[in-house]
């Protein structure tokens, strides 16, 4: 397997990109007189990281990060610190990721569509599959969507999917919910109930909040409850928003907590927005 972490390559840059002041990308609401629509605030929050256009071209995402954990969960006091690099293959819905740290170096990789994987092991690989590695899944399912910026592209297709916003479809609820104000800054509160948790299915609701005047996505705040259950709330922050070459949008600082307590936060170093990949980096292990 080919490392992406420590293999050269002098190409791998950021470009022409820069940091975006949230006053730029100010976009007035086309619906004067009544509060937007759910359907409003994505549309404008999508406009607002590049568009939809400009989006559809992007094939693959290169990013290396410096990523710092509280080990021990919410309270804790230790941390440590791995470099991380990632290869997202938007259309393909495949992921690669590959960490080094004090514990050595790992990489994990998976394919959403064939639900086929593997994570590196000391004998070579061992195979991810849904019935074997559902938490390691789940944990690549978060780093494709949440912890790469794009979620708004995502909602813009889960509206395009379904009926008008706020009612229910195929994926559930998609609502304006009301205004907040976050760091001093005004955001706009859309909620999203999956159709499982409409049906009383635990599955939790989650809340984007969108920065007022720019519709940059700030953060998005999950909700989980159980039954018999406290609800236990989690929240991924985005920001330090730079645009790349093509004109896409992408924060490069994510901060996860748990519980109001930080767990992990992403300062990203690079991207790069590539239309292919050597594939080697994706190949898998060699039994040692």
């Amino acid at each position: 397997m080919k490392s992406l972490l420590f293999s050269p390559r002098a190409e791998f840059r950021l470009g022409a990109a820069s940091v975006v002041a949230p006053a730029v990308l100010a976009l007035s609401c086309a619906s004067c007189g009544r509060e937007p629509s759910g359907a409003d605030i994505v549309s404008q929050a999508v406009e607002a990281q590049g568009g939809a256009a400009s989006f559809a071209r992007v094939r693959f995402i290169e990013r290396v990060s410096r990523v710092r954990i509280w080990a021990g969960g919410p309270g804790s006091t230790g941390s440590a610190e791995v470099a991380m690099g990632e290869i997202f293959d938007l259309p393909g819905r495949r992921i690669f990721v590959e960490t080094a740290g004090r514990a050595g170096q790992a990489a994990r990789f998976y394919d959403f569509t064939t639900e086929q994987g593997w994570k590196s092991a000391p004998e070579g690989a061992v195979e991810l599959t849904p019935e074997t590695s559902a938490s390691d899944i789940a944990s690549l399912q978060t780093e494709f969507v949440q912890c790469t910026g794009i979620e708004v592209f995502g909602l813009a297709r889960l509206l395009s999917a379904g009926p008008a916003s706020g009612r229910p479809g195929e994926e559930g609820s998609l609502a304006f919910a009301g205004r907040e104000e976050r760091n001093g800054r005004e955001v706009l509160v859309l909620s999203h109930r999956p159709r499982a948790a409409e049906g009383g299915g635990g599955e939790g609701e989650s809340r984007y909040l969108f920065d007022a005047d720019s519709r940059l996505l700030v953060a998005k705040r999950t909700i989980v409850s159980r039954e018999g259950l406290s609800p236990v709330e989690s929240e991924y922050s985005y920001s330090d928003y730079r645009r790349l070459d093509g004109g896409i949008l992408l924060p490069f600082r994510i901060e996860l907590r748990d519980r109001g307590a930080v767990v992990s936060e992403i300062a990203v170093d690079r991207i790069a927005l590539r239309d292919s990949i050597d594939p080697a980096i994706l190949r898998r292990p060699e039994p040692k």
